[in-house]
């Protein structure tokens, strides 16, 4: 995965010779239908219990997640690395973790229609034709994309869709379970994508949430040109208008925020050198917080540190912080990040501001958690951005306007004043944190919610 899922992801496998035993002889009667304490608790809890099972970054959540699963209270009996099972062996694990004797229990239905960890086994399935196609290519890169994504689906099967009384009889049966593997979608997407296996990337990327493209590190400052575009300089500056509620996540998402006119005013400075970014909002809804609304700042600093506060200092509240605190810990986007999303091509468009009509180029993104929530960035044909936008649609609600219907995310998107976007030279102190923030005894929180968009 892309992202970093916060929730203690096991996984069950076993090799293919066992798994030649008849199914009805591994269901025994009432089984997937025995839901204990333990299994409801998992399925209320919207984050981990202890920082144990976190990490900073994809890579290192992967990492982590693979010391539980080999020592301690939930170890596994035996183990072997993703990478070295065979692809019909994980297809046929899969098919009986979700066989109707297992994977079928009401515990599914504990879980909230928008929590992504309810998807039934139809959701994490590839289709068999398109897996064939991809097979017939004999590309070591696709089989190695389809190996990770099936052993991805196999954890949140193990883990949210199995009952403990599932689970226990799995290991008594011997079975011989996966580790997570070494590489994620974030290795994986952009190899589809170059290859034009946009349906597989996107089977790939069927669970990530609303961090995409927000785990970054502070990096070294590159060459960069225009022909460069669509990824972004090392620094860079700009104006825009905001539409939609915010901030979006306070108090179920504050009030106001047409989606039409002229806009709210944005200034943006963007730092990959410094890993920050501040955008400063002209009119921002506050009540939610108990406090008046008016302009505000939203800072992001290195270290998935985050602060929202009013322009005139009069009060801060910490947004974000380190995944050891909340599942919802962001940084400031990747320069690259529209490579994680698929290439929509060339589309007619208008902005509501008025600064723009013409051709432009789409970038989209389906996100699972919840079901329908979306994330999209269009830029000039030159790769110049115009907009970036999430929702409970596709930028568009079918009949071409911008409310969308049938609940989900909020509607929010901003438009870029183009001819201001452009590389910059930052001083830190742009970025430097308000004293009102600092202020540890006093501190308030506004962490961003729910906590089920960043796979918590």
């Amino acid at each position: 995965m892309i992202l970093r899922n916060t929730v203690l992801v096991l996984l069950a496998v076993r090799t293919l010779a066992k798994l030649g035993t008849p199914k009805s002889s591994l269901c025994p009667q009432g089984l997937a239908q025995r839901i204990g304490s333990s299994d409801e608790a998992r399925a209320l809890l919207t984050k981990p219990r202890s920082p144990h099972y976190t990490a900073h970054g994809a890579a290192g959540i992967r990492e982590q997640l693979n010391k539980h699963l080999t020592s301690g209270p939930l170890s596994f009996p035996d183990y072997k690395p993703c990478e070295e099972f065979l692809l019909e062996e994980l297809d046929s694990i899969y098919a009986e973790l979700t066989s109707h004797c297992h994977g079928k229990s009401d515990l599914l239905a504990l879980y909230p229609d928008s929590d992504g960890r309810s998807h039934d086994a139809n959701r994490l399935t590839l289709d068999s034709q398109l897996q064939q196609r991809l097979l017939a290519l004999n590309d070591e890169a696709v089989r190695q994309a389809l190996s990770s994504g099936k052993c991805h689906a196999i954890a949140m099967a193990w883990v949210h869709h199995l009952t403990q009384a599932s689970r226990d009889f799995f290991s008594t049966e011997g079975f011989v379970l996966p580790l997570l593997p070494e590489t994620g979608a974030a290795e994986h997407v952009p190899v589809l994508k170059a290859k034009g296996e946009h349906s597989a990337s996107s089977w790939l990327e069927s669970t990530v949430t609303c961090q995409v493209g927000h785990e970054a590190e502070p990096e070294a400052r590159v060459t960069w040109t225009k022909k460069d575009l669509p990824t972004w300089p090392s620094e860079v500056t700009y104006n825009a208008s905001g539409y939609g509620p915010y901030p979006f996540w306070t108090a179920g998402g504050g009030s106001g925020g047409s989606l039409s006119g002229a806009g709210t005013d944005i200034r943006v400075s963007y730092s990959a050198v410094q890993n920050a970014e501040k955008l400063e909002h002209a009119a921002c809804s506050l009540s939610g917080l108990g406090v008046s609304d008016g302009p505000c700042t939203h800072l992001f600093v290195n270290g998935s540190w985050a602060f929202l506060y009013k322009q005139d200092l009069s009060y801060c509240c910490m947004s974000s912080a380190p995944e050891q605190w909340t599942p919802c810990h962001l940084t400031r986007p990747q320069r690259n990040f529209m490579d994680v999303m698929n290439d929509d091509g060339e589309i007619d468009y208008t902005s509501e501001d008025g600064l723009y009509s013409g051709k432009a180029h789409k970038w989209s993104m389906h996100l699972t958690q919840p079901s329908n929530f979306f994330f999209w960035y269009v830029t000039t044909p030159e790769g110049l951005p115009l907009e970036q936008g999430e929702g409970p649609c596709d930028m568009y609600d079918s009949d071409g306007s911008r409310n969308c219907r049938g609940g989900g995310p909020k509607m929010l998107f901003h438009q870029y004043h183009t001819s201001t976007w452009g590389e910059a030279t930052l001083d830190a102190s742009v970025f430097t944190v308000p004293d009102i923030c600092l202020d540890a005894a006093n501190r308030k929180y506004c962490m961003v919610q729910p906590t089920n968009f960043c796979g918590g």
